[in-house]
Formats: structure tokens, sequence, C-alpha cells
């Protein structure tokens, strides 16, 4: 009987020791649980978070893309404005060279003109005087 007592005991013993293992098992699987449900948590913010930076990188290159785009149309539109405007000084100096040319062919055919008038008449009124004769 006492042999009984003793494993019963020894038994009830082992119980309660298995119970409180169990206990404390079942409290730290609780607690890993929860842990384990945070980290998703978190990382399902991250994904959330991800995507978002993920979008806004998208639409900054996009961005930075069509700036680029505008720039080299800028560039263009530039080098054809400055090759319009050679243009346009050359057209400008060769009308002015046009211009000159003809207002100075006017100015020289009427100097001539002036000219052949002062020799006409110095030639019909003067008197030739006799040259010299040399000794």
């Amino acid at each position: 009987v006492e042999q009984e007592n003793c494993m019963k005991a020894s038994i009830d013993s082992v119980s309660s020791e298995i119970q409180q293992l169990s206990r404390e098992f079942e409290a730290e699987l609780k607690k890993k649980e929860d842990e384990i449900e945070e980290m998703q948590l978190r990382l399902e913010k991250q994904k959330t978070r991800r995507k978002e930076l993920e979008k806004h990188f998208q639409k900054v290159d996009k961005n930075n893309f069509e700036k680029q785009q505008e720039e080299n149309a800028l560039k263009a539109v530039l080098e054809l404005e400055k090759k319009a405007m050679a243009l346009l000084d050359n057209g400008a100096t060769q009308m002015q060279k046009l211009y000159r040319g003809v207002r100075d062919r006017k100015l020289v055919k009427k100097l001539k003109a002036k000219s052949k008038k002062k020799r006409g008449k110095k030639k019909g009124k003067g008197v030739k005087a006799p040259k010299a004769k040399k000794k």
C-alpha cells in the first residue's frame, strides 16, 4: 500500500509537472504565434509601402523621361531658331549690300555727270595759252 501511495504520489507529481510543462509550452507557443502575427503585419505594411514607393518612383522616372524629351525638343527649337536668325541675318546683309551697291552706283553716276559738265564748261570758255618754247 505504501508503495502504491508512493507511486500515486509520484504519478501525481509527474502529472502536475506535465501539466505545468504543458501550460508553459502553450504560453510559449502563444507568444511565438503573436510574434509571427506581428511580423506578418509588419511584412504586409512593408509590402504596401514598397508598392507605394514603386508607384512613386515610376512617376519620377516618367517625369524625368518627359523632362528629358522636353529638353531635347527645346534644344531642337533653339537650334532651329539659331539657324533661322543666321538666315535672316545673312538675308539682311545681302539686302543691305544690294541697296548700298545700287545707291553707290547712282552716286558715282551723278558724280561722273557733274564732272563731265565741269570739264565741258572749262574747255569751251577758256583760251589756251601758248606753250613756252624751250631754249
